[in-house]
């Protein structure tokens, strides 16, 4: 897989991680996650930010802490994301991964 992704000139990394990402394995963290998250700044997006549980746009800091917590237990939508982006006559995708800690 990795020489697919250094044919097209991209990289790719295997993460060293500690839990199942996007599983109820991590479901009984939400809370606590959310409370981090309700701590820290949050300023309106100024470009579209989209949710990657429910392909929903984020708004607002509300938006932004019920998107961060409820991804943590639920699937990345990743095709609907890219449609909804296609839709939207969006041609520039960037994954972010965001971490608190």
């Amino acid at each position: 897989m990795k020489k697919d992704f250094r044919k097209d000139k991209m990289l790719a990394v295997k993460l060293n991680v500690s839990a199942a990402f996007h599983s109820s394995f991590l479901k009984p963290m939400k809370e606590e996650f959310r409370d981090v998250l309700n701590k820290l700044s949050f300023k309106k997006p100024e470009k579209k930010v989209i949710r990657n549980y429910d392909v929903k746009i984020y708004e607002d800091k509300e938006d932004i802490i019920e998107g961060l917590t409820e991804q943590i237990n639920h699937p990345v939508l990743f095709k609907k994301t890219v449609e909804l982006c296609l839709g939207e006559n969006i041609k520039k995708f960037i994954d972010v991964n965001f971490f608190v800690g």
